[in-house]
């Protein structure tokens, strides 16, 4: 099981229907996730996209003409040199093999002619049937880093100073982002909160980190989010997404989405958790007057 497994998938196209019944991840917050992704159908046609994916691909695909197929980079390569097409796509063997694809690295060749180096992640979307509907690359920009490596690996400060310069490049991305975004240890234990995730609680951030991401959770939901926590740390699925109620600082209960999504090393050991939050009381007091 992961992050895509669905249960409610009723009509088509059935992989965006998955999404949405089953983790009711709105647009403005799929454009605030802090990685680049986007999702093919069971054919390889891409289907949706978020804003970091066309910051990487340096354009925005228009899907109302023939849309791409595995992806709508302009170029991919492999690393030794040899050109990706769609017979030969990662995409295209995880629609096929329902197998989730980690760490690949690639040369992307933007529509302007320059060349970055993008690391991939693939899963499958699978059904409540077991159907392979689809699939969901999560990638990102590692060129910056791949050369810090090297620059470290010969010795030289410019690489400290770009791992320095990558790193306050993604806190930055986490603090001003929109949505709630917490990080947690092995143990549950928070280790770091941006401002959307105290505004969304209602607390400060000293009185988030230190507890536990149960910590304020309604009693009725804890036992759900720690079990499927658990298999995610021992390695049952690498992402989850709940929905659950939580206690505001002020008394108030609120109802939030959690996507929860691990950080292996390359071994693939467990080092943290990143949660991204998002406030859905709105929407669940809608559906139950609708009910």
């Amino acid at each position: 099981m992961n992050i895509f497994d669905a249960r409610q998938a009723t009509r088509a196209p059935r992989v965006l229907q998955v999404l949405q019944d089953s983790y009711r991840v709105s647009n403005a917050v799929w454009d605030e996730l802090p990685v680049a992704m986007y999702i093919c159908d069971a054919e390889g046609r891409l289907v949706q996209f978020n804003r970091r994916a066309c910051d990487i691909w340096g354009y925005k695909p228009d899907l109302s003409a023939d849309s791409p197929r595995y992806g709508a980079a302009r170029r991919l390569y492999r690393t030794d040199g040899s050109l990706v097409t769609a017979d030969n796509s990662g995409m295209r063997e995880v629609l096929e093999t329902g197998t989730s694809k980690r760490d690949l690295s690639f040369i992307m060749e933007r529509p302007d002619g320059t060349r970055i180096t993008v690391l991939g992640n693939m899963d499958p979307v699978i059904d409540d049937d077991g159907t392979i509907v689809g699939a969901v690359n999560c990638f990102q920009d590692v060129t910056t880093l791949k050369q810090a490596t090297f620059n470290l690996g010969e010795g030289r400060k410019d690489g400290r100073d770009n791992l320095f310069e990558t790193a306050q490049r993604l806190d930055a991305i986490c603090d001003h982002a929109c949505i709630g975004i917490a990080e947690a240890d092995v143990a549950g234990k928070i280790v770091r909160v941006n401002d959307a995730m105290c505004a969304i609680t209602g607390f400060e951030r000293d009185e988030l980190v230190g507890n536990t991401m149960y910590y304020r959770t309604h009693p009725d939901d804890i036992a759900r989010d720690r079990l499927n926590y658990r298999q995610q740390v021992t390695g049952g699925y690498d992402r989850y997404a709940i929905e659950k109620r939580f206690v505001r600082k002020d008394g108030t209960v609120i109802w939030i989405s959690v996507l929860s999504s691990s950080v292996r090393d390359r071994d693939g050991n467990f080092l943290y958790c990143l949660r991204v939050i998002q406030d859905i009381t709105q929407r669940r007091s809608d559906e139950d007057e609708l009910k």
